[in-house]
């Protein structure tokens, strides 16, 4: 799991090799690249799970449950479907409508929020 560099100490700013590469260590096995060993470490992961059992057993649970969600809606029986209504009229302005005004209008706003009506 530890990552070493093959030219010494990371904190030796005096090296004058930089162009000597980098290489990583895992399980004992040097990789030449970060990825490569990531990709070794996901191996030895999947290769554990499935040796513990532990994705068969995952498996069998999903299993479980999908097929009782499957009889749950199952025993629910059919929902009466509702009857489709006739959308409503769209509604436009009086003004769009070519509707003449009534007259009404606002004398005066008085104290207490009463309003005066003239027309």
């Amino acid at each position: 799991m530890m990552s070493a560099r093959s030219r010494g100490d990371v904190g030796d700013k005096n090296d004058d090799d930089d162009d000597v590469p980098q290489t990583f260590t895992f399980n004992g096995q040097i990789y030449s690249s970060y990825q490569e060993m990531v990709n070794a470490k996901r191996k030895r992961n999947q290769d554990v799970l499935a040796s513990s059992g532990l994705l068969g057993a995952k498996a069998a649970i999903d299993n479980a449950v999908l097929e009782q969600k499957a009889a749950k809606v199952a025993s629910r029986g059919l929902k009466r479907t509702k009857a489709k209504q006739e959308p409503l009229p769209r509604r436009k302005s009086s003004r769009l409508q070519g509707v003449a005004a009534s007259g009404i209008y606002v004398e005066s706003e008085l104290a207490a929020g009463k309003v005066l009506i003239a027309g």
